[in-house]
């Protein structure tokens, strides 16, 4: 009787601690996904852009096509060249 009990009590120990990890985990990614940083953001897209444009340009060459547009830029990359063209002039 006491080592079914002893069994109960740490099968629901084990049950409650995972239980918490879980509940946890979600949570964090609930909140990372709310309270996420703007830079880091355009980051990601910006990344996310040079990586497609890689396999855009592979894909073409693959294919034996030559890139018909230029790379397309975020905003700001436009506003940062921009400003670094309004210098040099």
């Amino acid at each position: 009787m006491i080592l079914i009990t002893a069994i109960l009590i740490i099968v629901g120990a084990v049950v409650s601690y995972f239980w918490v990890k879980l509940v946890f985990a979600i949570y964090n990614y609930v909140v990372s996904r709310r309270n996420s940083n703007p830079y880091i953001n355009a980051e990601r897209i910006k990344a996310k852009n040079d990586k497609d444009y890689e396999d855009y340009l592979k894909w073409m060459s693959k294919h034996g096509k030559s890139v018909p547009i230029s790379k397309l830029k975020t905003r700001e990359e436009h506003v940062a060249e921009s400003k670094i063209n309004s210098l040099f002039r």
